[in-house]
């Protein structure tokens, strides 16, 4: 398993301009919302929730690119940017159905959370048990991104039927789902990796908004290395030649 993560990695460094490219989706978008924490302006809101958007559809794209001949940062926004924009349309509806089940999950987990730290009786009120729960799931190594990864298991290979091989989101998934649970020992490996990996970067400091951009350079980078360059590269070599 580990020739697949190192040429991976080899693959992404040869093909950097498409890490740059999605980093600078992340620093805008993180730039915005740095703004709204002291200025509530809708339009600006909005403007955020649009490119955190157009992040995720380049996101799933991103092993396509991986594919194409290679070409400088001109040339190569160029020929992206039509295709960001159309599957951000095609995306529309599953995404919105995507993010309902990952809220209700996510309130499914803080619910869980909130219940176990009560029955433990170490906080005394509602207030507490939040803000207990709170400092909880942001620490490294915290159980709830673990749980985030193995909801996500099932999607390892989403991207390489959508974006690789042009298939339909429903297509894509029932693909995804049945390589992702035929291969589980590597996907389990890029979820066990990844959360090694997060945690880590959860030690970087938090104070400056300088810290912040180091952590979407660092998290930004082992994201795009395990799910797309990685992924594809055991796709190829390895479940392709299994059919």
């Amino acid at each position: 398993m580990i020739q697949y993560l190192i040429e991976g990695f080899r693959l992404l460094v040869k093909r950097l301009n498409l890490y740059l490219i999605g980093l600078l989706f992340w620093i805008v978008e993180a730039l915005l919302n740095n703004y709204l924490l002291q200025n509530r302006v809708w339009f600006i809101q909005i403007i955020s929730y649009f490119v955190l958007y157009l992040g995720f559809v380049y996101a799933i794209l991103v092993p396509k690119f991986l594919t194409e001949k290679p070409q400088g940062v001109s040339g190569l926004v160029s020929r992206i940017t039509p295709q960001i924009l159309e599957h951000a349309k095609r995306l529309i509806i599953p995404s919105l159905v995507f993010m309902f089940f990952f809220i209700v999950l996510i309130v499914f987990l803080m619910f869980a959370g909130v219940f176990i730290i009560s029955a433990t009786g170490s906080v005394s009120n509602l207030e507490d048990t939040f803000k207990a729960l709170g400092t909880y799931m942001t620490q490294p190594f915290s159980p709830f991104y673990l749980i985030i990864g193995i909801f996500f298991l099932p999607l390892t290979f989403f991207s390489i039927y959508y974006a690789g091989e042009g298939l339909g989101v429903m297509a894509s998934l029932r693909k995804s789902v049945k390589v992702s649970f035929q291969h589980i020992k590597f996907a389990s490996i890029l979820i066990i990796l990844n959360f090694i990996l997060t945690s880590l970067i959860f030690y970087l400091p938090q104070q400056s908004l300088w810290s912040q951009f180091i952590k979407l350079i660092c998290g930004g980078f082992v994201n795009m290395w395990l799910y797309s360059a990685s992924v594809l590269v055991y796709y190829q070599k390895v479940v392709k030649n299994l059919r």
